[in-house]
């Protein structure tokens, strides 16, 4: 039995400068990413250009998203919620 000690796709929500914070280590040379909404349909895409990439939320609107990264033969999957904070 196998365990995995730590996730290769971390993913952090910056909801006050609308990001999506995107911590990846590629396997390959081109890493390509998709944002869907629930249903499956693409609504961003693009391709990660570090391990580190901050990806743009700013025309999304406040819901459930799945995160895609296509790294060669490698499927990554990350499921968030987009909301705005609460700023006084």
């Amino acid at each position: 039995m196998r365990f995995k000690l730590f996730d290769p796709l971390r993913i952090e929500v910056d909801s006050q400068n609308r990001l999506l914070k995107v911590h990846y280590k590629p396997k390959g040379s081109r890493v390509y990413y998709d944002i869907c909404d629930v249903k499956g349909k693409i609504l961003l895409t693009g391709q990660l250009q570090d391990s580190d990439s901050n990806l743009d939320l700013s025309r999304l609107k406040e819901e459930e998203y799945v995160l895609l990264v296509l790294d060669g033969n490698h499927i990554k999957r990350k499921l968030f919620r987009w909301k705005l904070s609460q700023i006084a």
